[in-house]
């Protein structure tokens, strides 16, 4: 559902991330949250005019029915105010809200953007048409209404944790984190926020192999235990928490998240599951069995729990009843790799090579870097008398053996290089660097830190640098800090269409990119494009709302497009921020000047 931010009495409103954020239903780990209907209407008019050609009294009856979630009625009714009044931009927006709820969306899409037509200043309608972009999978426009929302609301807790979610989306977490620091200051009652910025630390040192981001370990803790002290009774935070703490071999730790879990949610097959999970990492085996049969009572279409039980009963020598388990399992989930290798495994231990043959070729093919697999494949081909396809799998076992042992000395290397890079020993850096590119020339990782300490390193290191970023490129096209680094480069060297490219793809896969938009913000100046500067500069706003410089952009375009009131606002924000801005003073002067003689 949409969170509708009334345009009667916005400091009335209820939205997501409010107080009201611990009472909201959770959603999955990556953080999407069941949007709820909240309007705040406690402003309405007391006296209304009954005439039923008032577009007002439509307006208003639609708003009242909206509220009863009567949508046909709130329909007819919103729309006869629209038909009334076509220039109205708040029954554009409540109509858009109820087409919204009666799963209209593209609709609803239109009416947000006739209403945004008509006010373009209402940071809730952009806010809505954000949620609506969002629901149609269209994260570009999305982000730039959420931008939008915030530019002009800066406190509008909803549009930054709706931000948060498509960044998350396009795979931003330095972006979602940004957001997330921010809400949970705001808001320390917004568990789910405390959670998914726990979650998503937790990734970033997962995805970076903690490399420069060791305190995200820390963080990530810290964020689910305040999570789980503001809402001890949801489940998700403590399933994560265990997660972390089993990873880092606390499996103590991660048996008494886990316990609790279950006691708060005694009917959570997720939280039984888990704990199963924790107690066999253990070594409890028996505990684990019962926990996760205890899993599939509550629900037996839960295929985790069908695999693990699978597991342990392969464990424990009872193999037909573990076979049993893991078909269960992969008639759930027929797409899990390791369901189909310890079915293998199950299916060998019972006499039956080609069948193990079968299900271990598929747990490879899912997951080719499965190397327990492989060698499992290897021992069924033998036993199945098929020499030549045992020797094949063998020697690719072997090829991804020595890909991972290769990869894990790059990591060595880079962790090496990045310990020189920050005690300012750049030669000894790049050295490593360059031995860890030796290593696994195709991690890309490895390239972008020798691009990095090379453009640190100076003069001369330019060809190089450059040569460095383009290959993260080849290697990795998502690679948002390699763009916006060579954007720099290629724009210190006068390439300025080039990096306004490199900048634009930047932003493409990180939105927060804030580095980027500003880049693009100077050269819409200098090329006096006037609407580019406006969204490029807002965009920074969006991110950083203080921010004088771009204030000051903004308010200079707004005065050269002859808009006086916004760009005195601007203007005055500029100087309020950075009082010491000559041309912010001056840009005042001439909007004050200007605007008065126009009165």
């Amino acid at each position: 559902m949409l969170v509708c931010i009334s345009h009667v009495d916005e400091s009335a409103a209820v939205h997501v991330g409010s107080r009201k954020g611990a009472d909201l239903p959770w959603g999955l780990a990556t953080g999407l949250l069941a949007m709820s209907l909240m309007l705040a209407v406690s402003g309405l008019a007391q006296t209304i005019d009954r005439d039923a050609r008032s577009a007002t009294w439509h307006q208003q009856q639609g708003i009242s029915f909206l509220q009863k979630h009567d949508l046909q009625s709130a329909l007819g009714e919103l729309r006869s105010a629209v038909a009334l009044n076509s220039s109205d931009p708040v029954s554009h927006d409540y109509l858009g809200v109820t087409l919204w709820e009666s799963g209209q969306v593209e609709a609803a899409i239109s009416e947000f953007e006739s209403a945004i037509h008509l006010d373009e200043k209402s940071a809730v309608t952009h806010y809505h048409l954000a949620l609506a972009y969002d629901r149609m999978d269209r994260e570009v426009q999305a982000i730039r209404e959420y931008q939008q929302a915030l530019y002009r609301q800066p406190d509008l807790v909803a549009a930054r944790y709706g931000l948060s979610e498509v960044c998350q989306k396009v795979g931003d977490l330095d972006g979602s984190i940004q957001l997330l620091r921010a809400i949970v200051h705001t808001d320390p009652a917004f568990a789910e926020a405390h959670y998914n910025l726990g979650v998503q630390l937790w990734q970033r040192y997962i995805d970076t192999f903690g490399l420069r981001h060791e305190e995200d370990l820390r963080g990530a803790i810290q964020e689910l235990q305040t999570a789980i002290k503001v809402q001890p009774r949801q489940p998700a935070a403590y399933i994560a928490l265990a997660k972390i703490r089993s990873d880092n071999q606390d499996v103590g730790g991660a048996i008494e998240t886990l316990k609790r879990a279950v006691e708060e949610a005694p009917d959570s097959p997720e939280c039984l599951y888990n704990y199963g999970l924790a107690l066999r990492q253990h070594g409890d085996i028996d505990a684990a069995e019962v926990e996760f049969q205890g899993a599939i009572q509550r629900d037996p279409r839960y295929a985790p729990a069908h695999r693990l039980l699978g597991f342990v009963l392969r464990q424990k020598g009872e193999l037909t009843e573990a076979r049993d388990e893991l078909h269960i399992a992969l008639r759930l989930d027929p797409n899990d790799a390791e369901t189909h290798h310890n079915l293998g495994v199950v299916l060998l231990s019972l006499g039956d090579p080609d069948g193990a043959v079968g299900e271990l070729r598929e747990a490879v093919r899912l997951d080719p870097y499965l190397s327990e697999a492989r060698m499992n494949l290897v021992q069924s081909l033998q036993r199945a008398g098929q020499h030549e396809a045992a020797e094949r799998e063998l020697s690719e076992a072997q090829k991804i053996d020595g890909e991972k042992a290769a990869l894990a000395r790059t990591l060595a290397f880079l962790r090496e290089g990045d310990a020189d890079s920050e005690g300012n020993d750049l030669l000894n850096a790049i050295a490593r660097y360059r031995e860890g590119i030796r290593s696994s020339p195709e991690f890309p990782e490895v390239h972008y830190h020798l691009a990095l300490a090379l453009e640190r390193l100076g003069p001369g290191t330019g060809s190089e640098c450059e040569n460095e970023l383009r290959r993260v490129l080849e290697l990795k096209r998502s690679h948002a800090g390699a763009h916006n680094q060579l954007g720099v480069l290629l724009d210190r060297t006068g390439r300025t269409v080039e990096a306004a490219g490199e900048f634009h793809a930047a932003i493409d896969a990180a939105p927060g990119m804030v580095d980027a938009h500003r880049m693009l913000a100077r050269y819409a100046l200098r090329a006096k494009l006037w609407p580019e500067v406006i969204e490029e500069s807002s965009a920074v706003l969006a991110w950083a709302p203080r921010d004088p410089e771009a204030q000051s952009w903004v308010g200079h375009a707004l005065l050269e497009e002859r808009n006086w009131a916004e760009a005195i606002e601007a203007l005055k924000a500029a100087i309020a921020a950075d009082g010491s801005s000559p041309e912010a003073h001056r840009d005042l002067a001439l909007a004050l000047k200007a605007g008065r003689s126009h009165e």
